[in-house]
């Protein structure tokens, strides 16, 4: 079984847009996560990206997402510890 299908993601997938929110400082990251998006179900995500922490959680605060992805190792989160 591939990655799409044991998430649930065959061809009996709603066809709603997911709203993906990335919280991620690299570019390069950032980049492939949106390439993998694409290549996975091409425009089924609409992925939105911020850099910083403190700005990523002012989005989730004014936006509507259903899926939220959070690099764990921002200088913020680092510096504070979960």
């Amino acid at each position: 079984m591939d990655f799409p299908t044991c998430l649930g993601w065959g061809t009996k997938m709603k066809t709603e847009v997911i709203r993906i929110l990335l919280i991620e400082d690299s570019h390069n990251t950032a980049r492939l996560v949106r390439e993998d998006l694409k290549e996975i179900h091409g425009d089924k995500f609409k992925l939105e990206c911020e850099g910083r922490l403190s700005k990523g959680l002012e989005r989730i605060g004014n936006g509507k997402f259903d899926v939220i992805l959070l690099d764990l190792s921002l200088p913020a989160l680092v510096e504070t510890s979960l």
